[in-house]
């Protein structure tokens, strides 16, 4: 995107690493709409279970983010 001239009245990306024990609420506690204007995650395949976002972090920044949330898989 950045070679196509798509984003060049854009400002540049920044990222944020977070490390906690809980990552799905450190990840929304940093995510404040002030500082971003997105979150993207990467999302890896789940098992059956996993698909349905139980206890998931992406299922709680889905359901707590104040900003959007762009959700990509991993290939």
């Amino acid at each position: 995107m950045l070679q196509s001239g798509l984003a060049a009245s854009l400002a540049p990306p920044h990222s944020r690493h977070v490390v906690s024990a809980d990552p799905g609420e450190a990840i929304v506690a940093a995510a404040r709409p002030a500082d971003y204007d997105a979150v993207v995650l990467l999302a890896r395949r789940r098992s059956v279970l996993g698909r349905l976002f139980h206890e998931s972090v992406t299922a709680h920044v889905l359901l707590h983010s104040k900003i959007p949330v762009l959700v990509l898989p991993v290939q």
